[in-house]
């Protein structure tokens, strides 16, 4: 078997591996099954607020504040290198151009996982559009439990969390979410 080969197979095992543990945390929190998720954040607990400064320097989010101001907020957790994260910035922001007028949506880099140059690299090349945070000691990663990346938090305008979601998102995912957001408000 040549070298490209095997590189192709270890690499193959090893994203098939990193997608079976983010649903396996995903189903952790929908099923209550891990033993700590009556201390993390949830949904119907309250997502812990966060005031952080945005990528493109125009000030900071809040997303109290940003909730609050609209039907919700839907909380994008993300890297620059994360392949996963790379498709779901896509919907995301597609997600944005339809209902970014209702719903504020916040993509939050783990900065302490990344660095701000290849995160404003990214954010350029995606021609990201909707506002985007740096979580520069990974503090509010923490509070969200955010173990792999992406991770999304839908919140209601009153700081709820209402779904959480480990991994890749799809548009139709998103828009399922934000009509269950509209619907509540």
């Amino acid at each position: 078997m040549s070298l490209h080969k095997k590189i192709l197979i270890v690499i193959l095992v090893a994203s098939a591996g990193a997608f079976l543990w983010m649903e396996q945390q995903q189903n952790n929190f929908t099923s209550g099954t891990d033993g700590q998720r009556a201390s993390l954040p949830h949904p119907g607990h309250s997502a812990p607020d966060f005031i952080l400064d945005q990528l493109s320097g125009e000030g900071p989010v809040h997303l109290r504040e940003a909730a609050r101001n609209h039907t919700g907020a839907v909380v994008y957790f993300w890297t620059s290198w994360c392949p996963f994260c790379s498709a779901s910035m896509e919907a995301v922001e597609e997600t944005h151009r339809v209902h970014g007028e209702s719903i504020q949506l916040i993509g939050v880099n783990v900065t302490s996982q990344d660095s701000i140059q290849a995160a404003e690299d990214f954010l350029e090349e995606h021609s990201i559009t909707f506002p985007n945070v740096m979580d520069q000691d990974g503090t509010v990663a923490d509070m969200y439990y955010v173990p792999p990346v992406p991770a999304v938090f839908f919140v209601d305008s009153g700081g709820t969390i209402v779904y959480r979601k480990t991994g890749a998102v799809t548009t139709a995912e998103l828009e399922q979410e934000i009509s269950r957001l509209k619907e509540a408000d």
